[in-house]
This record gives structure tokens, sequence and C-alpha cells, in this order.
């Protein structure tokens, strides 16, 4: 319901002079913040340029009963506390209380829009309507500080819409609108209340029996089965039951085995693809790869693969995390990076890249990402299945 009402609004309040009004914002770790797709968000404001404004949440939604009504049995208001937030550059704002008098107007004039977006809605109001010039200035983004060519507009706003109760069903005291126990209700009976295309709107989910996963219930809307971080199985529509077929493991790219010999690595060979047939190699033999465990940041953990060379030196990959140096070489180390976070989680010990693999040196937390995790040299064991490995003579190995 909340995103319907912020729609409808945000095209009617066209009064603030910004090049982008977003409809509705989630607040993330205390941040405004918009879906990216992938379950990803990212802030609104991450510069200093303004023009923006967006709607976001103003507080928890509350329900009361208001008295029978003949047409449709009983009846509820739901009040919305709403706040439209703008950072408006301030040669665009001359006159900022006029801007938001004039925005007030315009909410108000949106209000039999919003009734008649609502199906089942029969009178809208507003309440507790507040207006501010830069009191929001510092608390709005935490740790964003904002230029004094910017100028923060907030309009503090309830929408109460009255609707009948008939229409849905009750979840508990009091009445929950927006969970609306829909499987409790005959279909028929939902959807002639709300209308076929206002159910998914105000309920924010289809009409539907519970969702199980391998007999758990699960609220899950995405189920994705994957291997290695492939999409694997297939679907039958009819059943809803996904089938996967039998894994028989393969290696990556060829690559060069090496093989440690008395502190001495030995290239032994380049294989395609080490595990599709039996004696080839063992379990511990040695690979160009790095396997760490014991993060305090579990992302930081598991099999990093060999991917070219950073600053003209290793580079191992794992995901969306990478091993690489960040700085100049020689004098620098190996670092544990975040990518997506753009920052270096934890750092090697010592100096002189040029000396030792990343599996060399001892490690260290950055900022506080303790404990410090330890760093070993992959074996194909750590690849592959040992089921699919089977030692063999050294002779045979270097033929």
């Amino acid at each position: 319901m909340i995103r319907s009402i912020t729609s409808i609004l945000n095209e009617a309040v066209t009064a603030l002079p910004v090049g982008e009004r977003i409809p509705f914002a989630e607040v993330i770790e205390g941040v405004p913040s918009v879906h990216a797709g992938n379950g990803q968000f990212v802030p609104i404001i991450a510069d200093a340029q303004g023009g923006v404004s967006y709607w976001r949440a103003g507080g928890a939604r509350s329900i009361s009963k208001l008295e029978q009504l003949a047409a449709c049995g009983d009846a509820v208001r739901v009040s919305v506390p709403l706040v439209l937030v703008a950072f408006v550059r301030r040669e665009q704002c001359d006159a900022p209380d006029a801007l938001l008098n004039t925005t007030a107007h315009q909410i108000s004039a949106s209000l039999r829009a919003v009734r008649d977006g609502i199906q089942g809605a029969f009178s809208v109001g507003v309440g507790n309507m507040s207006l501010g010039v830069d009191v929001a200035r510092t608390s709005e983004v935490p740790g964003f500080v904002v230029p004094a060519s910017i100028v923060v507009l907030t309009l503090s706003v309830t929408v109460q819409v009255d609707l009948s109760a008939e229409c849905l069903n009750q979840c508990g005291e009091p009445y929950d609108l927006l969970c609306a126990l829909i499987g409790k209700a005959p279909n028929a009976r939902v959807v002639g209340c709300l209308g076929p295309q206002r159910v998914a709107q105000i309920c924010d989910s289809t009409p539907c029996d519970p969702t199980t996963v391998n007999g758990e219930e699960s609220d899950t809307r995405v189920i994705t089965v994957t291997q290695g971080g492939n999409p694997v199985g297939t679907l039958n529509p009819a059943t809803g039951v996904v089938t996967i077929e039998p894994c028989e493991p393969v290696c990556a790219e060829p690559f060069t085995i090496k093989w440690d010999v008395g502190g001495n690595i030995i290239d032994i060979a380049v294989f395609p693809n080490p595990c599709g047939g039996e004696g080839v190699l063992a379990c511990d033999y040695l690979i160009d790869a790095v396997v760490v465990d014991g993060a305090g940041s579990p992302e930081a953990n598991g099999l990093y693969l060999r991917d070219g060379d950073y600053n003209g030196y290793p580079l191992y990959v794992n995901r969306v995390m990478q091993i690489r140096t960040t700085n100049p070489p020689p004098l620098a180390g190996y670092t544990i990076f975040d990518t997506v976070g753009d920052v270096g989680l934890y750092g090697s010990i010592g100096e002189n890249i040029e000396v030792l693999p990343p599996w060399g040196y001892s490690w260290q937390g950055i900022d506080g990402n303790d404990p410090a995790p330890t760093v070993r040299q992959a074996t194909l064991a750590d690849l592959c299945p040992c089921s699919k490995i089977t030692a063999v003579p050294l002779s045979m190995q270097l033929a």
C-alpha cells in the first residue's frame, strides 16, 4: 500500500526543482537507498550534486477500527506516516518555505487520486503535516556532509486511508492489511473486493498457498539452485520439482600443476582436465591457487584461483574477493580485497612482495576485521574431489 500511495503522490508533486524524483526509498542501515537489482541497494545521496527528491516511510503504520458502514461491513483506517525529502541547489530555491507550501497544496489536491488508486478505499485524508528547511541536514544521511550550496527540504505527513475490512481478513489484532491472510478467504471473494490488478499492490504478494522447500515452509519467492556458483537443475512446472543431474566434477581452465619437492616448486604438466580420468595426480599436489580460512569476515574465506596479474604480480580471485597488491611493488604486501565494498579486509605482514607468494606470509586484520585468516597454498584436493584423483609414479607425471 505504501508504494501505491507514494507513487501517486510522487507524480502529483511537481513544485520541487529537482532532476530526479524517486517514488520510494528503503532505509538500509540508516541510509536512504534504492534497489539496484539482484538484492543490491545503492545510496540515493552519493555525492554533493543535489537535485533529487524521494519518499520514505516516516514510522510504523497503524490500523484502527471505524464505525460500521452498511455498504461493506466494518471499516478500518490505515495511517501511513511518510516523509518527502528533497536535496535542492540553493540557486534554484530562493524561497524554500513557499516551495514547501506549494508542495503541501499539491499533496492535498492529489488525495482523490490516491483514493481511486486503492480499490476498496472510500476516503483518504492527511494529518500531522509538518514542513522543514535544513532541519534534517545532518540526520537524513548519516556520515554525509551536505555542502552549503544544497538546501535540504522535508515534508512529513500522515496519509489516512479509510477502507472496508470486509474486503480483507483479520491477521490477529489489530488488522494487518499489508499481510492480509488471503489464504483463509475464497480467492473469488478477495479478487472481487480488491480487483485483480490491486491484489499485489495492496498485499505485496499474490494470493497462494504456503510454499514449502524440501518439506519446510518458506517465504522465499525466488529459489536458485547452484553448483559452484552456476545455476543447475530442470524445473517440472506441473510438479514444482527441480531435478539435478549427478555432478561429474570438471576443473577450471588448463593450468600448470606445481609440486613441492624439498622446498623446490616443480612444474609437472598442464592438464586440460585433471578430474576427467583416473591415474593422473595425487590429492596433495600443490596448485597455483590460495585457500583462505578462519577470517573474521566470512566472505573472505574460500578458494582463490589465479586470474592473471595485478600490478605485475599474481592476482587470485574468489567471486567478488581478490588477493592482490594494492600499492606499487616491491615495497608492498598482498591484500585480501573486497571489490564490492572497495576496501581491503586483511593485509600480509611483510614489506617485499617479490620474496614470497601470498601463502608465505602471516596476515593481520585491517580496521578491526579480526580474527586474521590463515592463508595456504591450495592442493588439487581443494579443487577436485579426491575420489577422482589417483597417485601415479613421478616418472609417469613427468613423461
